[in-house]
């Protein structure tokens, strides 16, 4: 379509193309925008620094950012042990996954979203997840892959596998699970500091 543009000899034309097509034009810039910052991003997932962090003001942080009016939110924190890591890259992966959570459901209004801690031996289990959606079993299996998308208007298909990959940077794990009554729950393991890798 840009092609077709710049190709236009009559400045009329052209005026009455792009302003015919602009929303698109500009919608398709943010999309490429969008892919060229997530694929920057990618290559410095990398913990910088480990210090202790707060999953609740990581929460609350995210929580000011989005909006959720519609929605149902649900928090359940009750881990006790301390969890050391990147604090920025534990706020990207969390509010990549909560982010996901909202844009899944069909109408975003009144489902459940809920986000949930706990201690689990020599590490901390984080639970984000949604009512009202569910994936595929061969769609869960290619989900933290690069370019993967499916549903998303403006995915680029990168959000979930920085996630994974900020996530396996920690020597933690992550897994989705999804069924079609209850809905999507992304589960993350993290170690406390004592065992990291």
């Amino acid at each position: 379509m840009l092609s077709l543009l710049l190709k236009m000899k009559d400045e009329k034309a052209a005026n009455e193309f792009f302003l015919k097509f602009k929303p698109k034009l500009l919608n398709n810039l943010q999309y490429a925008e969008s892919i060229i910052s997530e694929i920057m991003v990618s290559g410095s997932l990398r913990p910088d620094k480990f210090e202790e962090i707060s999953i609740g003001d990581i929460l609350d942080s995210i929580m000011k950012r989005l909006s959720i009016d519609n929605l149902i939110f649900e928090r359940n924190l009750i881990h006790r042990q301390k969890l050391f890591g990147d604090k920025i890259r534990i706020y990207r992966a969390l509010s990549n996954l909560i982010q996901n959570c909202i844009e899944a459901l069909p109408n975003k209004k009144n489902y459940k979203i809920w986000f949930w801690s706990k201690d689990d031996l020599n590490s901390i289990r984080i639970g984000v997840g949604n009512e009202g959606s569910y994936i595929y079993p061969e769609d869960v299996r290619l989900l933290f892959a690069d370019f993967f998308t499916k549903g998303k208007a403006n995915g680029t298909g990168l959000g979930l596998s920085i996630v994974k990959e900020i996530i396996n940077n920690h020597s933690g794990d992550i897994e989705c699970i999804s069924d079609i009554s209850s809905g999507t729950e992304f589960v993350i393991t993290l170690p406390v500091l004592a065992y990291m890798k």
